[in-house]
């Protein structure tokens, strides 16, 4: 019976990684991501595909924003783009949008959907254009690259 649970396990565990083919979150000191503070991530893609290139962002109960604007820059093989993106925080019904835990909230906007990537290494910054320079209680903003078969 042992072994079984083991042999699950690892199996489990080893498919966890094909669950996105990269993902990061750069975490806010302070609870702050100040205008000046662009995030940058270094992603890999391994293989040709196609794939949906997802902001996540992460907030704590009271943030007072409805939306949340920024500037998304991508750039690698054969790719270059640069986006003002609109993200929806909070729905026309004033409740948070995304998975809330506690106080936590986490969501998830797809920025390119369907887009052909090789194999290669991209660069990837996001950085807010709201009209204040400080936004508070802002956790983690992070990128996802997940295969658009993977639903």
């Amino acid at each position: 019976m042992k072994r079984i649970v083991l042999a699950l396990m690892v199996i489990t565990l080893s498919s966890c990684g094909s669950l996105w083919e990269y993902r990061s979150l750069n975490e806010m000191a302070g609870m702050v991501w100040k205008s000046s503070d662009v995030q940058h991530f270094n992603a890999e893609v391994s293989k040709d595909g196609i794939y949906d290139v997802i902001i996540l962002f992460r907030h704590v109960h009271g943030f007072p924003y409805a939306d949340l604007g920024v500037e998304f820059g991508m750039t690698g093989n054969k790719i270059d783009i640069q986006e003002s993106i609109i993200i929806p925080i909070i729905g026309d019904d004033k409740e948070y949008l995304g998975e809330g835990s506690v106080d936590i909230w986490d969501v998830e906007h797809t920025v390119l959907h369907d887009q052909k990537l090789s194999p290669g290494k991209y660069s990837i910054d996001i950085g807010h254009n709201m009209n204040t320079k400080d936004l508070q209680l802002v956790m983690e903003v992070g990128i996802m690259i997940k295969s658009s078969e993977e639903k």
